[in-house]
């Protein structure tokens, strides 16, 4: 993949290198990346919080899940 872009640019013109290297002549920085990271999102709290019920029962259903799976993967040995 290098090696192709190295040709290619070796048989572009010379009066368009300038042009090619000031637009990526960048610093790429991941702090733009990682702002969003830094914020908190609080969307599953908050529908915890309005629907306490229905979330208990999810819960509830998935360790009777989880539970149910882990004897029979017991017994089955």
């Amino acid at each position: 993949m290098l090696a192709t872009i190295i040709g290619i640019m070796m048989f572009m013109p010379t009066y368009a290198l300038p042009a090619f290297e000031s637009h990526f002549n960048r610093w790429y920085s991941s702090e733009k990346l990682g702002e969003s990271a830094d914020k908190m999102h609080f969307a599953l709290d908050n529908w915890a919080e309005a629907f306490p019920r229905t979330v208990g029962l999810l819960i509830a259903f998935g360790s009777a899940a989880v539970l149910t799976a882990a004897l029979i993967a017991w017994m089955g040995d």
